[in-house]
């Protein structure tokens, strides 16, 4: 984890992409001896590897590749795999409400949109959205028909109460109304059967977040007409690591706000890509014609605050791993300890397997 936070330290500010190192990590199947890591941490933590795809782990594995890996966790050394993935590359599920969000408000008009697009996508029910929406706002009202509170989860076979806020926690998706079902949540793990998506952690998936969207403080952004939904602030998904299906439900849901000369979506997300494999976006103006770039501000970005880190102890037979959901913080305006500071992390998340 420390080794880690130091990647990510070292990360640019400003946009975060393919060609940053901590992506390439997550490209590379490999286990790390101890003595790899530090080496590896030693030596500029893995600057100036290739950028990305097929180079890029080619040139990790020959940077601090051991072909006695597999020998060295039999024989009790041990070895450590781990893997960065960005979570602002996934679409976060709090910023469907706004902060003490309570039954008389509706769902952030834009968010709304570009999840239904997404449902759609994967063949499950858009009404989910609702169901969604009731699970993290503070009122006791269900949402239309496909919306459910305290009463239907009371009558379950096995009882339980929904959090009425924020989602916290990556496994609270299979409580929710509609994904609390191993079908319907295997359509989030393509390949995968229902039988085996029952014990998957749901914080792999490549889609959704409770992260990234932190709640901030109540109250009305100046120039913002009173009464209508905005978008949290806080909540953006990365264009330049964003899967093809986010950045299709993310273009398709932000054309849907006004915009007169529609292009495909498809197409647009083509060109995201094609762009973003040579080198990674530095601003969303380079993102393409065709897009309503006012509506796309709101909900995205080209760079990462918040990542996912999963790392494998293995020594022999015997496997540990850690996962931890860090928020890389602005850096703070003391001055004097600026050097210190920048790039710091918080914690959001810690579970140990």
């Amino acid at each position: 984890m420390r080794f880690a936070q130091a990647l990510l330290q070292q990360a640019p500010k400003d946009s975060n992409g393919l060609e940053d190192t901590w992506y390439k990590f997550g490209l590379v199947p490999a286990c790390f001896s101890p003595q790899q890591l530090l080496e590896l941490a030693t030596s500029g933590l893995g600057e100036g590897l290739p950028a990305a795809g097929r180079d890029a782990k080619t040139g990790l594995s020959q940077h601090v590749a051991d072909p006695r890996v597999e020998e060295i966790g039999q024989e009790g050394a041990g070895c450590v795999s781990l893997r960065i993935t960005d979570e602002n590359s996934k679409l976060p599920i709090n910023a469907l409400m706004p902060p003490n969000g309570d039954d008389n408000q509706q769902p952030d008009r834009t968010w709304r949109s570009i999840f239904e697009k997404f449902f759609e996508s994967f063949k499950i029910d858009p009404e989910v959205v609702d169901a969604l929406a009731d699970w993290l706002d503070a009122g006791d009202n269900p949402r239309g028909t496909g919306g459910a509170e305290k009463s239907y989860y009371q009558s379950l076979p096995i009882p339980y109460a929904p959090p009425n806020g924020p989602m916290r926690t990556p496994g609270e998706l299979r409580l929710v109304k509609g994904l609390n079902d191993v079908e319907t949540l295997a359509k989030l793990f393509p390949g995968a059967t229902p039988e085996a998506v029952a014990d998957l952690d749901l914080g792999s998936n490549n889609y959704l977040t409770p992260f990234g969207a932190e709640q901030t403080p109540t109250g009305t952004p100046t120039g913002t007409p009173t009464g209508t939904p905005t978008a949290n602030q806080g909540a953006k998904v990365n264009v330049n690591t964003a899967s093809p299906e986010v950045l299709n439900a993310l273009i398709a849901g932000v054309q849907t706000e006004g915009q007169t000369a529609r292009s495909s979506a498809e197409g647009i997300v083509e060109e995201i890509i094609a762009k973003r494999q040579e080198k990674k976006l530095k601003n969303l103006n380079e993102v393409g014609q065709g897009v309503n770039l006012a509506a796309l501000s709101r909900v995205a970005d080209v760079k990462s605050t918040h990542f996912r880190i999963e790392s494998v102890g293995v020594v022999g037979i015997v496997q540990k791993k850690i996962v931890v959901v860090l928020k890389r913080d602005a850096p703070q305006a003391n001055r004097a300890n600026l050097a210190n500071q920048a790039n710091q992390t918080t914690k959001l998340y810690f579970k140990v397997e």
